[in-house]
């Protein structure tokens, strides 16, 4: 008896069946661990929810979309508790700073790589997006610390 093809996805070393793997966005074989090619996986979600393949790198955008607002509101609790912490409310600013660089960098290519698929559209807003997020991280850690710093 000759057997059916079937329209299920078959992975190309063990043979087994990738369904379950592809419904949830993983890019490997969870018998073998043979990758899955990038045309079988549904493509991101644009608009409502996100593949589940990008939920991780969704928690880090958020994580350090918040973390500079959050330096800085540390940094200004601690300059306005008493004398003694401004220097330490300094160092927090500081951090924020520091912080708050790389913070925009992949928050803006993130975000741009949401929006846009074309490629010099998501270059130019990567560094549009990339700029903006940078110039309101240093406005809001500078609100947040430019009391606490001893000029």
């Amino acid at each position: 008896m000759n057997a059916m093809p079937s329209n299920e996805p078959i992975c190309p070393r063990c043979q087994g069946d990738l369904t379950q793997a592809i419904k949830e966005g993983t890019s490997f074989c969870h018998q073998c661990g043979a990758g899955i090619s990038e045309n079988l996986l549904p493509p991101p979600v644009s608009g409502g929810r996100i593949s589940p393949r990008f939920l991780p790198l969704q928690k880090v955008f958020w994580i350090l979309l918040l973390a500079p607002c959050f330096l800085s509101l540390v940094s200004f609790s601690l300059g306005e508790i008493s004398e003694k912490f401004r220097d330490s409310a300094g160092t927090v600013g500081f951090i924020g700073l520091i912080v708050g660089a790389p913070a925009s960098i992949f928050c803006g290519v993130w975000l741009a790589c949401r929006l846009w698929k074309d490629g010099v559209a998501r270059y130019l807003g990567s560094v549009v997006l990339v700029v903006i997020m940078a110039v309101l991280n240093f406005i809001i850690i500078f609100a947040g610390c430019a009391r606490n710093v001893r000029w």
